[in-house]
């Protein structure tokens, strides 16, 4: 928000609350001193996968291209399933760190939690339980398999997580 004109600091122990995403400080002296603390709504993750059937069922096996190198840590919170029609979809999440790449069906992550459509078009998990206490390490690699297919010819998996 607008603060309009500057707030003026009384003494050295004044506080300051921003609730804006931009914020600009200029100080009288070089002895001013300004901490700033990021709302944690900014470490919300979104990775997002396409799995395409190019215009027939999607086929079983790891989905091509779709291999995601995660850039930081990060505690897995939910996915969302959309496909383009109802039907029965199980998607696989393997994970493995960048040295190990790639990663394989022994790799995975997602413990009894898959990603599943079954007999309808949406599904979703807002709490999440994966392996390894849903934590994915900088650098990690994650691989995207799908189990079994009826009926879909396109779909798209989201995972939401938080930046650790």
């Amino acid at each position: 928000s607008d603060l309009g004109t500057s707030p003026v600091a009384d003494s050295d122990t004044d506080t300051l609350t921003v609730t804006s995403t931009d914020l600009t400080v200029t100080g009288n002296s070089g002895t001013d001193t300004v901490t700033l603390a990021l709302a944690a709504q900014h470490k919300r993750v979104v990775l997002t996968t396409v799995i395409n059937g190019n215009g027939g069922v999607i086929t079983t096996g790891i989905v091509p291209g779709a291999d995601i190198k995660i850039p930081y840590a990060m505690t897995i919170t939910e996915w969302h399933l959309l496909g383009d029609q109802s039907g029965s979809l199980v998607v696989d999440v393997w994970r493995d760190s960048y040295a190990n790449y790639p990663p394989t069906v022994a790799d995975t992550f997602t413990a009894s939690d898959k990603p599943t459509l079954s007999s309808v078009a949406k599904n979703q998990n807002t709490s999440a339980s994966w392996g390894n206490s849903n934590v994915v390490n900088s650098g990690d690699i994650l691989r995207f398999n799908v189990d079994s297919v009826t009926t879909c010819t396109y779909a798209v998996l989201s995972i939401v997580g938080t930046r650790t």
